[in-house]
């Protein structure tokens, strides 16, 4: 996904630092805490950065629906098929995964549009965007950021102005995660979903 690319663009040296550090961590550097949320969210990004890897090296096309009813009809006849194979790329496997994301905080109205993924092993996003009048649109991106110790969010890119994410908010963000990461993963990745012992 593309929204707040700048922001993940100009903090992702150091969050890759720190993952580093995450993945590299031994019984002999107590200095380094990691929570039992930022553990597990860490275990979801990982699992299914690796599925995303594993499907896109084993299939390198998908079909995708034609959408113009006459090429749709041209193509049943001629070739037996009402779709077209296209290139397999990583945005299109995140766009099917936040379309998961998004039926996870219930349906909307038609103007109402909304998406939920994870971009990478830090980095999760919720965007949502109001139809307005005359074409017009409103629109909120959430970046959250997975710490060692914390989570930390931001909207609409102002870093100014950004929180913590604690209590019933992170409570909330847990569970979609959680909910995101199996039905992703059963539902894209035909993969049962599994936490690696040390998230528990």
């Amino acid at each position: 996904m593309s929204q707040n690319s700048n922001v993940e663009q100009a903090t992702k040296p150091i969050m890759d630092e720190v993952y580093s550090i995450y993945q590299n961590r031994v019984a002999n550097t107590p200095e380094i805490m990691i929570s039992p949320n930022s553990a597990k969210l860490y275990d979801y990004a990982d699992s299914i950065i690796e599925a995303r890897a594993n499907l896109l090296a084993s299939k390198t096309t998908h079909h995708e629906e034609i959408k113009n009813s006459f090429f749709k009809g041209v193509s049943k006849i001629t070739l037996g098929r009402d779709y077209k194979p296209v290139p397999l790329t990583e945005e299109i496997l995140k766009t099917k995964e936040s379309a998961i994301g998004a039926s996870i905080f219930g349906k909307t109205l038609p103007s109402v549009h909304r998406k939920f993924w994870n971009e990478n092993h830090y980095s999760w996003y919720y965007y949502e965007a109001t139809d307005g009048p005359r074409g017009a649109v409103n629109h909120k991106t959430v970046y959250y950021e997975v710490h060692p110790d914390k989570v930390w969010l931001m909207i609409n890119g102002d870093v100014t102005h950004g929180v913590d994410v604690r209590d019933k908010n992170l409570e909330v963000f847990m569970q979609a995660t959680e909910i995101y990461h199996g039905r992703v993963m059963r539902e894209i990745y035909g993969i049962e979903p599994t936490l690696d012992k040390k998230s528990k």
